[in-house]
This record gives structure tokens, sequence and C-alpha cells, in this order.
């Protein structure tokens, strides 16, 4: 009797080596599904990134010539005393307001810049992990295979082995129960 527990314990540890195959097969799978879904991601998020930084070094540089201008006119007597006189001063106002929205904007788009270096990133360390995570998944699943295959082989060979004392425990088995 302690042959055919024997041989039932082996089937049922390849069964369920077998059914951890298949599962961690099917995980992969998946994995390698979002591993292409997040690589194509994480190269439009690069190809956002750069568009990001050359709208944010444009408006810097438009920001840095209105400084310039601004300082300029500023320098200028006669522009100073023209504005004063027929505008009451308003366009070097105007001109300070648009240039403190300029830094505001220019501050606001770093900021976003900034996050989204940070997303990026985080992406290329997801990736990494998430490649790893693969590595390790198919080595699990080999193992998983072949450690099947062994006791399959394994029940196989002691049930070859053990075949005739086996056939006389069945044999009781049947005449016990009749």
């Amino acid at each position: 009797m302690g042959k055919v527990i024997t041989l039932g314990i082996l089937l049922v540890a390849a069964l369920l080596s077998g059914a951890g195959f298949i599962s961690i097969n099917s995980m992969i799978n998946s994995g390698e599904l979002e591993m292409i879904a997040g690589k194509k991601a994480l190269a439009a998020g690069k190809a956002d990134m750069k568009a990001g930084q050359a709208r944010l070094s444009a408006g810097k540089t438009q920001l840095a010539e209105g400084k310039t201008a601004y300082a300029k006119a500023q320098d200028n007597w006669l522009l100073v005393f023209a504005d004063k006189t027929f505008n009451n001063g308003q366009g070097f106002k105007d001109a300070q307001r648009r240039i403190a929205e300029g830094e505001q904007q220019v501050a606001a788009g770093q900021a976003k810049v900034d996050a989204g270096q940070a997303r990026l990133d985080q992406g290329r360390q997801d990736l990494s992990q998430g490649r790893d995570l693969l590595t390790l998944a198919k080595g699990i699943r080999i193992a998983l295979g072949g450690v099947a295959v062994v006791l399959i082989a394994l029940a196989a060979v002691l049930a070859f082995f053990w075949r005739h004392s086996l056939v006389r425990t069945l044999q009781r088995f049947r005449h016990k129960r009749a």
C-alpha cells in the first residue's frame, strides 16, 4: 500500500508542477505584453518630453528677450517721459505685468517638465524591474517544467519496477471491497 501512496504523491506533485508551469507561463505572456505597452508609452513620453523641453526653452528665450527689451526701454529717458506724459505710465506697468506673467508661465512649464522627467525616470525603473521579474519568472517556469517531467519519469520508472507488487496490492484492494 505504501508504494501506491508514493506513486500517488509523485503524480499529484507532478500535476501541481505542471499547473504551476501553465500558470507562470500565462503570467509571463501577459507580462511580456505589458512590457511592450510600457516601452511604447516610454517612447511616447520621451517624445512629449522633448517637445515640452523645446517649448520651455522657447518660452525662456522669449522671456529673456522681453526683459532685455524692457530694460533697454527703461534706460531710454525719452520713452519713459513719453509714457508718463501721454499714457500715465501704463505702458511700462503693462510690460512689467506681462513679464511677471511670463515668469509664472516659465516656472509652471519648468515644473511640468520636471514632473515629466520624474515620470519618465519612474517608467524606466518600472521597465527595468519588469524585465528582471520576467527573467525570474522564466527561470521558475523552466524549473517547474523540469520538476514535472522528472516526477512523471520517476513515477513511470517506479511503476515499472513495482508493477508486480502494485498489481497484487490493487487485486487485494478489489477483493476486500467485494
